[in-house]
């Protein structure tokens, strides 16, 4: 089994996290079925950018997640394709954060986020 810090809820609702050991993940890839304790996954870098462009039409403006394998100096927006940069000022990128995900060293495929570091979060917790 994988195991790691896991902020748990204060008792009492007090809203006060507390940290504990507990299980996270699987004990196997839900894809080829590989035990992840005797094969255990790579790590591989990501980054996730929360996008709300100002410029697409109010009918069609959306909260977006655009996932990047490296960090870039632009995006451009899928909706109305206008250019933000740098992408990570721009004031219509609420959010940039570094994924660090566990690849299966069985089949490959993307098994679970090992890390989560926010580099930026100005969507007041909505993305």
């Amino acid at each position: 089994m994988a195991f790691c810090r896991v902020r748990k809820r204060g008792v009492g609702g007090d809203g006060r996290g507390r940290i504990r050991l507990g299980r996270v993940g699987q004990e196997s890839c839900q894809y080829c079925g590989v035990d992840l304790d005797e094969v255990p996954p790579n790590e591989e870098v990501g980054y996730l950018y929360g996008v709300e462009c100002a410029r697409c039409p109010p009918a069609t403006r959306r909260s977006l997640v655009l996932a990047r394998e490296v960090r870039v100096a632009f995006l451009d927006c899928p909706g109305c394709g206008t250019r933000l940069e740098p992408a990570e000022q721009h004031p219509d990128v609420l959010v940039v954060k570094e994924m660090t995900y566990e690849r299966c060293g069985g089949c490959g495929e993307r098994c679970g986020v090992a890390r989560v570091r926010k580099l930026k979060d100005i969507s007041g917790g909505t993305m």
